[in-house]
């Protein structure tokens, strides 16, 4: 195992969280005339507010004094009055009142319940004021605290670095980026870092706070790795934010895994090359040329390769402008791939996988008739056909056909002397065959075939 000594950090922190309350109700008091509400008034009023897409009992609501949500979160927002053991929500309330205004955010509204939309982040006040059938007059202010969308992302090493030097004679700065702050959260950074990718989120190396500075000092070679003049290490890392608040529950967001890589010791350097080939499900394997072109032309590598996927790996001196070019050499469709890199002094440069895709539709064309079947020349040259998809009509009614790569054959009815054949098709990349078509006349022992032409639509 690597020896990684944990980041020494000092914290410096703005209060931050990720914060959500699902279901909430604001108790409102009387601001009326008191003594004469307890005599003649038979019920209190509340307000509840709830999620819009909530459907559950709104009796069972706990009453809030603060009201989190998510920006563009659609709230469902009720009068309430209750009375004895009985409640009364929205229109039902209304019966009891003679007025109902609510303003939040400056927006008037006169409604029993309606929904609203909370636009816009940070602190929105808001306040309900109503007059029941008792003349009392209740008026409350509340409070929404609404979230931006919380999230981290890795800035550096970046995912692919590869210049930490292997005894690491400076600290190698860790940073990243947390975005969706507000006044009320606090966030805490848990950091990860490992030689495997499959097991970093075991491998914790400290706990800072997610907006103090935080370092790896002294070497990234432990005893148990042998270190030697071509020798390179990759280490994965990532970090796992935790927002808090003091009205919500603590959630998470964690960035993408990236990974850095040791400089060598050696002047040469290495670039590595994986390629792989999508899609291709058939038995036949594929013949890959990659070669390597200085930025000048001449050729510094070429090699075949017979693997579906595989990494190329090639030891080349320092330079700029490096073309790296991929084909298939058996499999026509797939496109060839091809960028240009530079390759710096002393690194392992692994290229991120090259795709090769295939991105042409399959090919058909009629080719003769024996007695009343007809026989055509249906071929993919690159993924494969997929012979469920594979479709031939007769004036608009489906036939049987037969396939065996790359002939296709079916039967028509001897009695039928002038009609249309039409051919669909597609391969696993899903290119799909045109829709096209083809014109046959039958007379006694002869056919005519006209095309290929394209219907009309296609």
């Amino acid at each position: 195992m690597n020896k990684i000594q944990h980041p020494l950090i000092r914290a410096f922190v703005f209060a931050f969280v990720f914060a959500f309350a699902l279901l909430l109700s604001v108790l409102l008091c009387s601001c009326g005339d008191s003594h004469l509400a307890k005599e003649t008034t038979p019920y209190r009023p509340f307000v509840v507010i709830v999620p819009d897409r909530y459907s559950g009992d709104l009796e069972q609501i706990p009453i809030l004094s603060a009201i989190y949500a998510e920006k563009n979160q659609s709230l469902k927002m009720y009068v309430g009055l209750i009375g004895g053991d009985k409640q009364y929500f929205g229109d039902d309330a209304s019966i009891f009142l003679k007025n109902i205004l609510w303003d939040i955010d400056g927006k008037k509204i006169n409604l029993p319940s309606f929904k609203y939309t909370l636009e816009r982040s940070g602190q929105i006040k808001g306040s309900l004021r109503i007059v029941d059938l008792w003349d009392d007059t209740v008026h409350q202010e509340f409070d929404f605290f609404v979230n931006e969308p919380n999230a981290i992302a890795i800035d550096f090493p970046y995912d692919g670095y590869n210049q930490v030097h292997p005894l690491n004679l400076q600290s190698l700065p860790l940073r990243w980026t947390v975005s969706g702050i507000d006044p009320w959260e606090t966030a805490t950074c848990d950091i990860f870092a490992y030689t495997q990718k499959d097991s970093l989120w075991d491998h914790p190396i400290g706990t800072v706070d997610c907006f103090d500075k935080a370092s790896i000092s002294g070497s990234l070679v432990g005893s148990d790795l042998v270190l030697t003049r071509d020798s390179s290490f990759t280490f994965y890392w990532a970090v796992r934010a935790a927002f808090h608040s003091e009205y919500s529950v603590t959630t998470y967001d964690t960035t993408e895994i990236a990974k850095f890589s040791t400089k060598t010791l050696d002047s040469l350097s290495t670039i590595k090359i994986p390629f792989t080939y999508d899609n291709l499900l058939y038995n036949e394997v594929p013949r890959t040329q990659v070669s390597i072109i200085a930025a000048n032309g001449d050729t510094l590598s070429s090699a075949n390769f017979f693997d579906l996927e595989q990494t190329v790996v090639k030891k080349m001196h320092a330079q700029s402008g490096v073309k790296v070019y991929v084909r298939s050499m058996n499999r026509s469709d797939y496109m060839p791939e091809s960028l240009v890199v530079d390759v710096p002094e002393g690194t392992v440069l692994e290229l991120a996988p090259i795709h090769l895709r295939d991105k042409v539709k399959p090919q058909v064309a009629f080719v003769s008739n024996s007695d009343n079947t007809l026989h055509f020349h249906l071929y993919d040259d690159g993924s494969g056909l997929n012979e469920g998809k594979i479709y031939v009509t007769v004036n608009q009614d489906t036939v049987r056909h037969s396939y065996s790569t790359p002939w296709l054959s079916f039967d028509i009815d001897e009695g039928l002397k002038e009609y249309q054949v039409f051919i669909n098709a597609e391969d696993y990349s899903k290119n799909t065959l045109s829709n096209i078509y083809w014109n046959v006349k039958h007379n006694s022992s002869t056919y005519t075939v006209e095309g290929p032409f394209v219907s009309e639509g296609n």
